[in-house]
C-alpha cells in the first residue's frame, strides 16, 4: 500500500462515506442511510473505505454475529451494492491494492467470511476481485436503456406484453406516482404476493417498514400504485439515484392478477423514468439468479442482459470449517457452493 493510502471500516455517520460517494457513480444501495436501515436489528452497518490520493473505493457491508458463537461475518445489504470506485478500470494497481486491503482489513477485524452481491450495471474489475476471492455468476438480470428512442424501447417489449399493457389501459387501470396515502394499500398487495410465493421472513415487511425507508431515503424513493375502479390492485417501491432506476419491492392483489396491472405498472415506471431524464431502469433477475417465472416476466420488457455475480471469500479457514461441521454439514467446496457461507444453511437433520 502506498504511503498516502488509507483503509478501514467506517460507520454510516463518518463523513468519508459521503465524500467517497460524491466522487463515484453509485446507487441507492450504497447510501449510508440505506445500509443502516437494512442492518437495523440484524447486524452492524459499515463500509470498507480505501483512499489513495483523490481515488476512492467503497464497499457497503453488514457485519453479523453468527448465532450461538462469538464469530462475525460480513455480507452485502439487500439489493445490488458491491464495490464502487472513482479510479478508472485501467488503473489496475489501484484496484489491486484496494481489493487486497479489503481482505486484509476484514481479516484483522476478525471477520470469518465475506459475501458480496455485485452491481450488474456499475463498472468493476472482476478479474482483480477474482484474485482476492471467488466470483460466481448467477445468470443475468434485465435492464432497459432509457436513452434509446421511445419506439425502440416500446418495440423491445414482448408483443404479448404490449397487448396486455394496452388492454389494461383500455380497461381503465391507471398508475399514480408518489401518492403516499396509498402506501397501506400497496403494502397489502405486497403481502399477498409474498404469501403466494411462500416468501421467508427476510421478505416480510409491513407498512411501518416502508414508511421508515421513505423517511430514510427521501426523494430517492418513489411509490407507483395502480388503481382499478378506485381500488389499488398493485404497486411498487421505486429507487432512483444518479440516473439509475430500480424496482425495489412490490406486489399485486391475488384477486387482480388477471388484470395484468403489474405489466402496466412496469411500463408506466419506464415512461416516468424517461420523463425524469434517467439513463437506465434495472428490473433485476429471477430468484437466486435463476431463469424462473420472475425472470421471464422481466425479460418481456427488454432484450438487454447484464451478468450478475457474487463475490465470496473465507478469511479464517479453521473457524469457517469448524462452524460448518458444527452446523451438521460437510465442508466441501468452501466458496463454490450454491449457499454461502455453508454454516448459515439450516441443518437437514
Amino acid at each position: 500500500m502506498d504511503d498516502e493510502a488509507v483503509a478501514g471500516l467506517i460507520a454510516p455517520e463518518d463523513p468519508r462515506w459521503r465524500e467517497a460517494l460524491q466522487v463515484t457513480r453509485h446507487d441507492v444501495y450504497h447510501r449510508p442511510e440505506y445500509v443502516a436501515h437494512d442492518a437495523a436489528g440484524s447486524g452492524e452497518a459499515c463500509a470498507f473505505h480505501y483512499r489513495d490520493g483523490d481515488r476512492a473505493f467503497l464497499v457497503p457491508l453488514v457485519l453479523r454475529a453468527v448465532p450461538g458463537t462469538d464469530a462475525v461475518d460480513a455480507t452485502s445489504p439487500y439489493g445490488y451494492p458491491g464495490p464502487v470506485a472513482s479510479a478508472s478500470l485501467d488503473d489496475e494497481g489501484f484496484w489491486e491494492a484496494a481489493c487486497a486491503s479489503l481482505v486484509e482489513t476484514l481479516r484483522e477485524r476478525g471477520v470469518i467470511t465475506c459475501f458480496l452481491r455485485l452491481h450488474p450495471l456499475l463498472a468493476l474489475r472482476h478479474d482483480v476481485l477474482g484474485r482476492h476471492g471467488r466470483l460466481v455468476q448467477h445468470g443475468h438480470t434485465v435492464s432497459i436503456d432509457l436513452t434509446a428512442p421511445e419506439d425502440v424501447q416500446w418495440g423491445d417489449v414482448r408483443k404479448r406484453d404490449r397487448n396486455y399493457i394496452n388492454r389494461a389501459s383500455r380497461a381503465g387501470l391507471a398508475v399514480t406516482f408518489d401518492d403516499w396515502s396509498l402506501l397501506p394499500a400497496v403494502t397489502r398487495a405486497y403481502a399477498e404476493t409474498m404469501d403466494l410465493h411462500g416468501a421467508g421472513a427476510a421478505y416480510r415487511f409491513d407498512v411501518e417498514d416502508f414508511e421508515r425507508l421513505h423517511d430514510v431515503l427521501g426523494d430517492d424513493l418513489h411509490l407507483a400504485a395502480v388503481r382499478h375502479e378506485g381500488e389499488v390492485v398493485s404497486g411498487v417501491l421505486v429507487l432512483e439515484r444518479a440516473g439509475i432506476v430500480q424496482l425495489h419491492l412490490g406486489g399485486t392483489l391475488a384477486s387482480a392478477r388477471h388484470l395484468h396491472s403489474n405489466k402496466l405498472e412496469t411500463d408506466a415506471v419506464r415512461r416516468w423514468a424517461v420523463s425524469r431524464g434517467d439513463a437506465v431502469m434495472h428490473l433485476g433477475g429471477g430468484l437466486g439468479g435463476r431463469e424462473d417465472s420472475l425472470f421471464r416476466f422481466k425479460a418481456g420488457f427488454s432484450s438487454r442482459r447484464n451478468a450478475f455475480f457474487t463475490w465470496r471469500t473465507v478469511l479464517d479457514v479453521a473457524a469457517h470449517d469448524a462452524l460448518v461441521t458444527a452446523a451438521g454439514h460437510e465442508v466441501g467446496d468452501r466458496t463454490g457452493a450454491d449457499f454461502f457461507p455453508a454454516y448459515r444453511l439450516p441443518s437437514s437433520g
